[in-house]
């Protein structure tokens, strides 16, 4: 009697390689999705911490610092915007001296917002120059547009900060955000608006201002 064993086929050289690109492929994936995810934590946490700084900053210069403030508000845009800065690198860890990268790249820095588009000159948004905090590692700028806010309930000024520094992408929503200067008060970009809203333009083709609220509504990071 004739007995039929079924036989196996052994794999091919060639097709053991497919096999191992496939799950190098896939691990990659894997890996760049999980240390994704662990970064875009970070820049979420990192900011929510430089927010509350920058708000516990504010409240401290407004109780010590504000008749010296109300004289430097009517200063030329340059000097205003550096001289404010400095009252608030003690508690916001920001220095104007570059510990870690060069001059160059710092004044080469630009960003824009998360569809990718330019800022406006004329923008609230548009901020000319940036410092380092000590480590080099975030960057701060400040726009001081109203040299009477004080005494009214207008706008201040704007104050945002790349999380990241220099490193790409530069961008609104990603590793940029900011927060609204009142006489009174710091807040993030995106307050006042529902999370709807936020969520609106948190998105790819939008500007992604409004980002720096949406997160810390428990929004998920831009995808």
């Amino acid at each position: 009697m004739n007995k039929n064993f079924s036989t196996k086929k052994a794999l091919s050289f060639a097709e053991i390689v497919v096999i191992i690109f496939i799950l190098i492929a896939v691990f990659c994936m894997l890996f760049a999705k999980v240390f994704g995810v662990k970064q875009e934590s970070g820049i979420i946490y990192n900011w929510k911490k430089t927010l509350i700084a920058t708000q516990y900053s504010y409240n401290v210069l407004l109780l010590t610092q504000k008749e010296e403030m109300e004289k430097i508000i009517k200063l030329p845009e340059h000097e205003r915007n550096t001289r404010i800065l400095d009252l608030f690198k003690t508690t916001l860890n920001v220095n104007t001296i570059d510990t870690v990268n060069s001059n160059r790249s710092l004044k080469n820095y630009k960003y824009r917002f998360l569809n990718g588009r330019r800022i406006p000159k004329d923008s609230k948004y548009h901020i000319k120059e940036f410092v380092y905090s000590p480590d080099g590692k975030i960057m701060a700028g400040l726009n001081w547009i109203n040299d009477d806010c004080f005494n009214n309930d207008g706008l201040c000024g704007v104050i945002i900060f790349d999380m990241n520094g220099v490193k790409l992408p530069n961008r609104f929503g990603l590793d940029v955000f900011g927060a609204n200067i009142y006489r009174d008060k710091i807040e993030p970009f995106g307050s006042g608006l529902s999370y709807e809203e936020n969520q609106i333009n948190c998105r790819r083709l939008e500007t992604g201002v409004t980002c720096s609220k949406f997160y810390l509504m428990g929004g998920q990071f831009f995808k």
